[in-house]
């Protein structure tokens, strides 16, 4: 479903944001995700306790982020270490997110090479605490929502 996005640009952008989720999770943290819902920030209405951003440069200055909930985030990051999501604390999990976002961008950012798509990153954030825009430019931010074996997940940009 897709809420409010339209231009080619955007598309392609969020588009490859999306497969590069979807692969990274399959093969880093043997989990299915699916993508239920595409949006702006302010019209996703979830709120996250967990995440990593990073500023991308593509034409001008912007953000990519991934957000959760805390036992999303301890799954996801207790998969890849081969550890109970039980085992992983808060801020293993905040840490590990960030690394995942790393994974996801830089898959992404490899699928747009060549096209006016591409974009510069910077190292990744982590953060915790709850939060409706994960990227904090809500006006102009695309998300992507995912179910992750019954856990939203998500991963959003914004370009300025």
């Amino acid at each position: 479903m897709t809420d409010g996005i339209s231009g080619e640009a955007e598309m392609t952008f969020l588009g490859a944001l999306v497969e590069s989720t979807v692969e990274t999770l399959r093969t880093m943290a043997m989990l299915e995700a699916s993508c239920v819902r595409q949006c702006r920030e302010p019209e996703c209405g979830l709120g996250w306790d967990v995440g990593a951003r990073m500023a991308l440069t593509s034409g001008g200055a912007g953000c990519i982020g991934v957000a959760t909930g805390m036992e999303c985030a301890r799954k996801i990051v207790g998969r890849i270490v081969g550890q109970e999501a039980a085992e992983v604390d808060d801020d293993e999990a905040s840490a590990g997110l960030a690394e995942v976002l790393n994974m996801i961008a830089g898959n992404a950012k490899t699928r747009l090479a060549g096209t006016p798509q591409h974009f510069e990153l910077s190292l990744p954030e982590p953060w915790k605490g709850r939060t409706d825009a994960p990227c904090e430019a809500p006006a102009k931010g695309l998300t992507a929502v995912f179910d992750v074996e019954g856990a939203a997940f998500a991963v959003c940009a914004h370009m300025g």
